[in-house]
């Protein structure tokens, strides 16, 4: 009955080890592929739909898919390094090339005192969003959380291989232990 427990948490664990391991990738190949991208919500100007702490998954889409009402990533003028995931209230303009639009934080009670530019044929609208991990995806996008990231996969790697390397251990001991009174009872060869 132990020994098949012990078979159950090995299959456990490496199923569980397994599925992680998928999804890191899929979520790493969707991601390097630059089609999907994780911004953390960092304030409280979309609550309540977009909660503080919360990370959102936006999807890169054709700039003629842009909608008044939808919810995109964009950059305040001058600011190139911070990212705005504001609601589209207004489409000043539209080209192939660019657009114009006013933006607005749901829980703001005015619009943006700016207008945002969106340069090129696309654009990231937000599909949905994911409480509670912004914090821990901001840390991922640096390069040390990158290397924590990947120092912790490794770390898992490792303790599972161990696992796997213990549990084949006793069950080599059991069989040994469960053959050697076999071998002590029958009688020497030659006897009789």
């Amino acid at each position: 009955m132990v020994a098949h427990r012990e078979h159950n948490m090995s299959t456990t664990t490496i199923a569980l080890l397994a599925v992680v391991l998928a999804v890191f990738g899929v979520a790493t190949f969707l991601v390097g592929s630059g089609r999907w991208q994780a911004r953390p919500i960092l304030s409280g100007s979309m609550r309540p739909g977009f909660a503080v702490g919360s990370v959102a998954l936006t999807e890169r889409e054709p700039l003629s898919s842009l909608r008044l009402d939808a919810v995109i990533v964009t950059h305040p003028p001058g600011e190139p390094h911070v990212d705005l995931v504001h609601r589209v209230i207004q489409i000043k303009s539209m080209t192939s090339r660019g657009a114009v639009v006013q933006t607005k934080g749901d829980a703001n009670s005015a619009a943006d005192p700016f207008t945002v530019r969106v340069n090129g044929p696309w654009i990231y609208q937000v599909k949905t969003t994911i409480p509670l991990v912004g914090y821990a995806a901001l840390a991922v996008h640096s390069p040390a959380g990158r290397r924590l990231l990947l120092g912790l996969a490794a770390l898992l790697l490792v303790i599972a291989w161990l696992r796997i390397l213990g549990q084949q251990r006793r069950k080599n001991t059991k069989h040994r232990a469960a053959v050697a009174p076999t071998l002590l009872e029958s009688p020497p060869h030659g006897s009789n």
